[in-house]
């Protein structure tokens, strides 16, 4: 039986987390103070380098880390769609790189 402070904590077991975290610099401080969250967003984005097989969560997005652990087989397809679906987020990428290559 766990430690009293501890009680619920077996419904945690066998559980992993997907979770976005960054260090922000001048540029994103800057967005971060003038409220400029769709910035902000494209901003980190470009910082991403390496693909979903990767483990380097640099840029990536929280759907994007968690497509890692789908790709690891540590996360049941289905449970990532809960964060953002996947044709939500192909088209997202694809406006994306849509407004990229017009400018």
């Amino acid at each position: 039986m766990p430690a009293p402070e501890l009680a619920g904590s077996e419904c945690a077991r066998g559980r992993t987390v997907a979770a976005e975290m960054f260090e922000p610099d001048e540029q994103d401080l800057i967005y971060i103070r003038d409220a400029k969250n769709i910035e902000l967003a494209a901003y980190q984005g470009t910082k991403r380098t390496k693909g979903f097989d990767v483990p380097d969560s640099t840029g990536k997005n929280v759907f994007e880390v968690a497509m890692y652990k789908v790709f690891a087989g540590i996360v049941d397809p289905r449970e990532a769609e809960r964060i953002c679906p996947l044709d939500a987020y192909e088209a997202r990428l694809k406006r994306h790189n849509k407004r990229e290559s017009a400018q």
